[in-house]
């Protein structure tokens, strides 16, 4: 399945048609330090980066790297535990995704985007579960 994209101001969404373990990966040296900030890049104006969100079935998890080097050094990592696939039917999957859900999705999202316009880092990339994409209304999501 081709991956599709669109632009939301200051974001692009990827919905990939395979689970990501991206999430899984980033920072995993620092798994203590979920929601924490590393203390060695905090006030650097020059700092450049990107900013990733991983729209898993059952939470969502962002972070913050200071450069595009292989390493990808994270200088801030969260995760918020909202789970689209316990919100819809954990057996088959066929249910719409509550709108408190979706509101609270939206919510989260927000709170990555100013966490990411106090570390000045405009490149913020999002990927989500299928799950986004099979509820009957994944275009409210």
């Amino acid at each position: 399945m081709p991956n599709t994209s669109f632009a939301l101001p200051n974001l692009t969404i990827w919905l990939s048609g395979f689970g990501s373990d991206l999430g899984n990966e980033i920072g995993k040296e620092n798994e203590n330090e979920i929601g924490k900030e590393n203390e060695t890049e905090i006030g650097k104006e020059n700092v450049k980066g990107m900013g990733i969100v991983d729209i898993e079935s059952n939470g969502i998890r962002f972070g913050l790297v200071s450069s595009l080097s292989r390493h990808l050094p994270v200088i801030y990592e969260e995760r918020a535990p909202i789970s689209l696939l316990k919100a819809q039917n954990s057996d088959t999957g066929n249910k719409p995704i509550p709108e408190d859900v979706i509101v609270e999705v939206i919510n989260c999202l927000k709170h990555f985007k100013l966490l990411a316009q106090q570390y000045k880092i405009n490149d913020v990339e999002v990927v989500a579960t299928e799950v986004t994409r099979s509820a009957p209304n994944s275009k409210d999501l």
